[in-house]
């Protein structure tokens, strides 16, 4: 254990150093938004970030009394878990007045050759669905919420294509999982069309699902998100959602927007109508090695 120790230097905006005076009494909204600056924090330093536990951003050590210390560990635990990667105490200080801070090492594990991670960016306005998307996919559960930030699901699978249980901290990689995906939930809403762009530049998905409700044509925030994920060169495919939702008079009208739009931002990629589980594959495999092709899905409400 160190000695006492007054200040570290302020903290910086990039790096693979974040700073927190302390993580309790955390909505779960604010959990989620603390699990995608850790995985940013993993990004700048290639798997590795360093966490200081009871430090202020000007880098002030005010420290954290015992129990302030667990509830925060206890936090960065659940963040570490839905990220499935490993944190390590590598330091502890003492800080005056019968306080500590501690120093976390956070890693992902080192992937074996067969290991595959896969990266996809969901996109769509607000009432698109988005969330809920994600939410049935990697919890079989449905979630109306509404994000100004960018939340991360982790899905795991054996080589067979089986899912997995969720991950356990420091087994990601155990015998059984081959295959990684992370589902990238990004704002639909306009005011937060900045953090969006840096979720598809930032995290650099391997593919993008753009979702778009049956209840409406698609609207200016669809196109604008077409646009960057073109301009990209980012593979994409399209979600009509809550089709049970309208009749089939209006869905009609509804594709046709969807496909004139396609049309208008990308013009010379084919559209491909997904109504058979059987051509999935085929097709997932032509749009990741490249071919000019927008796979487009329709779902129910509640999938």
């Amino acid at each position: 254990m160190c000695g006492l120790v007054g200040r570290l230097p302020p903290e910086e905006e990039f790096g693979n150093v974040e700073y927190k005076t302390r993580l309790t009494n955390l909505s779960e909204s604010r959990v989620k938004h603390l699990v995608t600056q850790m995985k940013w924090r993993l990004e700048e330093g290639n798997g590795k970030a360093i966490y200081e536990i009871g430090v202020a951003d000007d880098g002030a050590i005010t420290g954290l009394d015992d129990f302030e210390m667990e509830n925060s560990l206890q936090t960065m635990r659940i963040m570490a878990e839905e990220l499935c990667v490993k944190m390590t105490i590598i330091n502890e200080r003492k800080v005056e007045g019968g306080k500590k801070m501690v120093e976390i090492l956070v890693e992902k594990e080192e992937y074996e050759d067969n290991f595959q991670e896969i990266r996809v960016a969901i996109l769509g306005s607000a009432e698109a669905g988005k969330s809920t998307l994600c939410g049935v996919l990697s919890q079989g559960e449905l979630d109306d919420g509404r994000t100004s930030s960018i939340c991360l699901s982790t899905l795991r699978y054996d080589s067979n294509g089986k899912m997995l249980g969720k991950c356990i901290p420091n087994h990601l990689t155990d015998s059984s999982c081959s295959k990684i995906i992370t589902l990238i939930d990004l704002a639909g809403d306009k005011k937060y069309l900045k953090t969006t762009i840096y979720g598809i530049s930032g995290y650099r998905p391997n593919v993008c699902c753009v979702a778009i409700s049956g209840k409406g044509p698609p609207g200016i925030m669809t196109k604008e998100h077409l646009g960057f994920v073109i301009a990209l060169n980012i593979p994409f495919f399209v979600v009509v959602t809550k089709i049970d939702s309208v009749t089939k008079d209006h869905l009609s009208k509804v594709m046709l927007s969807i496909n004139s739009l396609l049309k208008t931002v990308s013009g010379d990629r084919k559209t491909i109508y997904i109504n058979n589980e059987d051509v999935v594959e085929e097709y997932a495999t032509s749009l990741c090695m490249g071919k000019k092709i927008i796979p487009i899905i329709s779902l129910s409400s509640g999938f």
